[in-house]
């Protein structure tokens, strides 16, 4: 004699949506990506300094000559918290001399 009733239609209804969120969130997990943008980051290159640099408001020349100054900028910007990236970049110029 079994005394357990038919539980009532919502209740299916949200069990079914449940299970189905967590499925999505297992799947999402399972197939997010796994690079770390902040220890793996993506080499500065000549371009994007000078758009960051024209995005801040800085009056300075896009016209150097070494490809290396936008990466040692970006180090010099990364090592002294406080400093613009006009000045990075300046310093950055004045270590190359």
């Amino acid at each position: 004699m079994n005394d357990f009733r038919d539980p009532p239609t919502w209740v299916k209804f949200l069990l079914i949506l449940s299970v189905s969120a967590l499925i999505i969130i297992g799947l999402a997990t399972l197939t997010a990506p796994t690079c770390d943008p902040v220890t793996k980051p993506a080499p500065v290159t000549s371009d994007t300094w000078c758009r960051i640099l024209h995005d801040t408001g800085s009056a300075l020349s896009c016209d150097w000559d070494n490809p290396e100054l936008p990466a040692r900028a970006l180090t010099e910007y990364q090592n002294h918290p406080g400093i613009t990236i006009e000045q990075a970049t300046i310093n950055a110029a004045k270590e190359e001399k």
